[in-house]
């Protein structure tokens, strides 16, 4: 409940294609046992909304290596501060046989503390320069951070 008593929405649960999970499983795989459980919480959050998506063209592998990419940045993201990332980078589309069709992407990725309206004005400032968008993930992480203060003595 929340203060003035109304019930707070539940969150969103996610429903990720088996072959997602078994390639976000993967990738978890390669990070350490303490990160391991949180990157697997991050990759659900961040694409519990993506059976919403229309047109996602990117294969199971390509999503997680964003997602692996967006984690890596989050950890050294320093609050208070905005992180940016832009780069071009080819992306398995689909795999037939053996073969990977691959399609150069930009991908942009914004950590940034709560500002609200800040995921449409990158959308409009993308579409005033006339790009095409192909994918947005947008999920708000509620990031709790323990901070340790010392008392210095002098």
């Amino acid at each position: 409940m929340t203060r003035n008593g109304q019930s707070q929405a539940k969150p969103e649960q996610a429903s990720l294609s088996p072959d997602l999970e078994a390639v976000l499983a993967e990738n978890a795989s390669k990070f350490d046992a303490k990160a391991r459980p949180i990157f697997q919480k991050f990759a659900e959050l961040l694409f519990a909304r993506l059976g919403a998506a229309r047109d996602n063209w990117l294969s199971a592998k390509s999503l997680a290596a964003i997602g692996v990419d967006t984690f890596h940045l989050l950890q050294n993201h320093l609050p208070g501060r905005p992180t940016v990332s832009v780069g071009r980078t080819a992306l398995p589309v689909s795999q037939t046989g053996s073969a990977e069709t691959l399609r150069e992407v930009t991908v942009l990725v914004i950590i940034n503390n709560d500002m609200p309206f800040l995921v449409s004005s990158v959308m409009g400032e993308v579409q005033a320069r006339g790009l095409k968008t192909h994918l947005v993930l947008h999920h708000v992480q509620h990031v709790a951070m323990a901070i340790k203060l010392s008392n210095s003595s002098s």
